[in-house]
Protein backbone atom coordinates (compact mmCIF):
# COMPACT_ATOMS: atom_id res chain seq x y z
CA UNK A 1 0.00 0.00 0.00
CA UNK A 2 1.26 3.48 -0.84
CA UNK A 3 2.27 5.64 2.14
CA UNK A 4 -0.01 8.51 1.08
CA UNK A 5 -2.96 6.12 0.76
CA UNK A 6 -2.14 4.53 4.13
CA UNK A 7 -2.10 7.92 5.86
CA UNK A 8 -5.54 8.64 4.37
CA UNK A 9 -7.01 5.24 5.28
CA UNK A 10 -5.61 5.39 8.82
CA UNK A 11 -7.23 8.83 9.17
CA UNK A 12 -3.93 10.45 10.08
CA UNK A 13 -4.37 12.86 7.18
CA UNK A 14 -7.77 13.84 5.78
CA UNK A 15 -6.91 13.92 2.05
CA UNK A 16 -4.47 11.88 0.00
CA UNK A 17 -3.15 15.04 -1.65
CA UNK A 18 -2.23 16.39 1.78
CA UNK A 19 -0.33 13.14 2.40
CA UNK A 20 1.48 13.61 -0.89
CA UNK A 21 2.40 17.17 0.06
CA UNK A 22 3.66 15.97 3.47
CA UNK A 23 5.90 13.40 1.77
CA UNK A 24 7.16 15.91 -0.77
CA UNK A 25 7.88 18.36 2.04
CA UNK A 26 10.06 15.83 3.87
CA UNK A 27 7.77 15.49 6.88
CA UNK A 28 7.21 11.73 6.45
CA UNK A 29 10.05 9.24 6.86
CA UNK A 30 10.39 5.46 6.64
CA UNK A 31 13.43 3.88 8.33
CA UNK A 32 15.10 7.29 8.68
CA UNK A 33 14.74 8.06 4.96
CA UNK A 34 12.42 10.72 3.56
CA UNK A 35 9.41 8.92 2.05
CA UNK A 36 8.08 9.46 -1.43
CA UNK A 37 4.27 9.39 -1.83
CA UNK A 38 4.43 6.10 -3.75
CA UNK A 39 6.66 4.21 -1.30
CA UNK A 40 5.22 0.92 -0.11
CA UNK A 41 4.35 0.34 3.55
Amino acid sequence: MRIDKYLKNARIIKRRTVGKDACDGGRISINDKVAKPGDQV
